[in-house]
C-alpha cells in the first residue's frame, strides 16, 4: 500500500466487497439484485464529482455467484430449488443500471475466472503502478487459488526467475495454473451443489453472452482485452 500511495501517478481507490450495494443472500432472497444501489452510489458520485472514477467491476456466472452463499449458509439451498429461473439470469440490466447511476465513469469488467492468472495485471490496472508484479505477496492470492501440489513449484519459480514484467508475470502464472489447476476448498468437496451439470453450463453459456453484450456499451471495457505492456 505505502508503494502505491507513493507513485505519483497514483489516485484515490476504494476498495469494498458488497458493501455499497446490499450483501448476496439478500439480493438472492429478494430476487432482485442490488435493489438500492443506486442510491448507495449517489454520495461517492457527488464525492467525486469533477474526478476521473474508474468504477472496476468483478463478474462471476449465476451458479458460481449463488454457491458463494450455499458455502457461507446451508439453510440456503431450498430458494435454489424453488427459483430455477434465476439460471437465465444477466448481469446487463446490472450494469446499465450503473452506468445511468454514475454515466461519467469508466466501467472495467473483471471476469473472475480470470483474476487469480491476471492479478498483478489487475492490480496494475487498478493502482496505475506499472510494477505491481514486485509487490509484496503480490503472489498470495493466485497461490490460495492455485491446487496445493503447483504452490512450492510456483514459488520457487518466482524467487528463481523474478518475472521482469507484469507480462512476464501474467505468463508464468498462467503455466502453472494450465499445469497444476485450480485449488478446490475442503468446503465444497463436502458441500453438494444444488446445480446439475447441464444447469451449470447453461449458466456459464449464459454468462460469456453477457460478457459479449457488455463489450456493446459505450463506457465499458472488459478487462481481459486491456494490454498491459509497461515494462
Amino acid at each position: 500500500m505505502k508503494t502505491v500511495l507513493e507513485n505519483k501517478d497514483t489516485g484515490c481507490i476504494i476498495y469494498n466487497f458488497d458493501a455499497f450495494f446490499s450483501s448476496r443472500e439478500k439480493a438472492f432472497r429478494s430476487g432482485s439484485l442490488y435493489p438500492r444501489m443506486e442510491k448507495k452510489l449517489a454520495p461517492l458520485r457527488r464525492l467525486t464529482d469533477g474526478q476521473q472514477v474508474t468504477i472496476f467491476l468483478c463478474l462471476q456466472h449465476f451458479t458460481q455467484f449463488v454457491e458463494v452463499e450455499l458455502v457461507r449458509n446451508p439453510h440456503l439451498p431450498h430458494l435454489v430449488a424453488s427459483f430455477p429461473h434465476k439460471l437465465a439470469f444477466s448481469w446487463v440490466d446490472f450494469v446499465r443500471r450503473m452506468k445511468e447511476a454514475w454515466p461519467e465513469a469508466l466501467l472495467v469488467i473483471v471476469d473472475a475466472d480470470d483474476l487469480a492468472v491476471n492479478w498483478a495485471k489487475t492490480v496494475a490496472l487498478i493502482t496505475g503502478h506499472p510494477e505491481t508484479h514486485t509487490f509484496d505477496a503480490i503472489e498470495k492470492f493466485p497461490l490460495s487459488c492455485l491446487a496445493e501440489d503447483g504452490r512450492d513449484p510456483y514459488r520457487e519459480a518466482l524467487a528463481n526467475s523474478p518475472p521482469p514484467t507484469v507480462p512476464s508475470w501474467t505468463e508464468v502464472t498462467s503455466r502453472f495454473f494450465a499445469d497444476y489447476g485450480q485449488h478446490v476448498p475442503i468446503v465444497r468437496k463436502v458441500v453438494v451443489s444444488p446445480w446439475s451439470d447441464a444447469q451449470i453450463a447453461q449458466s456459464k453459456q449464459k454468462y460469456e453472452a453477457d460478457l459479449a453484450d457488455l463489450k456493446t456499451l459505450g463506457n465499458v471495457v472488459m478487462a481481459r482485452d486491456v494490454a498491459w505492456d509497461t515494462p
